[in-house]
């Protein structure tokens, strides 16, 4: 028994809406973790054997062909309240410091993936 009746278009609509706050809902959780949280190379971060390096990645998925097009959600979330955005497209630095703020901050950008 159907509570609402809605068109198929209205509910394409409230789909895509629904999801995007979602996907922010968990962005935003995430960003308001405490980076102790991302410090330790928990199970959900490590490289899986199946992956072979990450080679599995480009050889199903050709990731390389394509990531550069998708927009860095750091840039979305790198002012304002949520001035925690930490960009990862490319590496900006070999500073040792950089690199740990590098590797916590795409452990992060997993566990959000993961949610």
């Amino acid at each position: 028994m159907r509570i609402v009746e809605l068109s198929p278009i209205l509910t394409i609509i409230l789909d895509v809406a629904v999801w995007f706050f979602i996907h922010i809902g968990c962005t935003i959780l995430s960003l308001k973790l405490p980076d102790s949280v991302f410090e330790n190379d928990r199970w959900i971060y490590k490289t899986r054997k199946w992956e072979r390096g990450g080679a599995i990645w480009q050889q199903i998925f050709r990731v390389r062909r394509w990531k550069n097009y998708l927009p860095d959600g750091a840039a979305v979330f790198s002012r304002g309240i949520f001035s925690k955005g930490f960009r990862k497209k490319y590496m900006q630095s070999r500073d040792k410091a950089y690199f740990k703020t590098f590797v916590r901050e795409s452990r992060r950008a997993e566990l959000t993936h993961w949610m």
